[in-house]
């Protein structure tokens, strides 16, 4: 199945020149969780929230970095006629499903990443009875009472994009890329991170068919599933990034 299938064409981009700020708002508007910093119409490289973690725990004013500081050169390039699996095999990427895909001529045309790759095989990939306790991982949890910077250094040392905030061992809410987005675009990173978290999660229960979960994630347009027990406790979490690494496997 080459590129031009998997891709999205609704890319969010920017010059080298703009501002962290002004690219994580863009990309809140656009509920883009990437976007490709282009020159003459040719990518040159990819930001995305992963890319905050460093920058935020050691410099609060990372806003105004520009993107050429902070963005990764979005290499390899997949062409849109390319064979997609083949093409993030031979890439040497290392566990990075965020790709520029371009025409012959090296233009941008569009962006793969772990949602649309998830979107287009999920039903296919994944039988009704594999569960959630297959991929689940314990991930990183913490009290929301910690200060965003506490939270903020987890992420970069541990290189998790996500914490989930768990009260009295219930999940109740998560920071991650699009949460560190949005505190970036306003200004908002002094505080406690219970009162800047996204309550708002695809939460589901170790037994759940990951067929459901993956479907309820993508409605959700979240990118993460947390995993609870019996008692409704935070169990674990699932990253798209885990899935896409099955479905990688089954299509090689």
């Amino acid at each position: 199945m080459n590129a031009k299938s998997i891709m999205s064409g609704s890319v969010v981009t920017a010059r080298r020149k703009s501002t962290v700020k002004e690219i994580s708002a863009k990309m809140i508007k656009n509920n883009a969780l990437c976007a490709v910093v282009v020159e003459k119409k040719a990518p040159v490289g990819i930001f995305s929230g992963r890319d905050l973690l460093e920058p935020l725990d050691s410099n609060p004013d990372v806003g105004n970095l520009t993107m050429e500081e902070v963005m990764h050169p979005p290499t390899p390039l997949i062409r849109e006629n390319q064979d997609f699996f083949t093409a993030v095999r031979m890439s040497g990427r290392h566990d990075v499903w965020r790709f520029a895909v371009v025409d012959e001529a090296g233009n941008l045309k569009g962006v793969a990443t772990e949602t649309e790759v998830l979107a287009k095989f999920a039903l296919s990939t994944f039988p009704f009875n594999m569960r959630l306790a297959t991929f689940s991982s314990h991930g990183i949890s913490a009290s929301p009472k910690n200060t965003l910077k506490k939270i903020i250094s987890l992420m970069s040392q541990s290189r998790q994009n996500c914490v989930t905030l768990a009260l009295n061992h219930k999940p109740a809410g998560m920071v991650d890329e699009r949460t560190l987005l949005k505190l970036v675009s306003k200004d908002a990173l002094k505080a406690e991170a219970g009162k800047k978290m996204t309550k708002r999660m695809a939460v589901c229960h170790a037994d759940d068919g990951v067929r459901e979960a993956v479907l309820k994630m993508l409605k959700m347009k979240e990118t993460s599933i947390v995993i609870t027990n019996d008692n409704g406790w935070y169990q674990g979490i699932i990253q798209q990034n885990d899935l896409v690494k099955h479905i990688e496997k089954t299509h090689l």
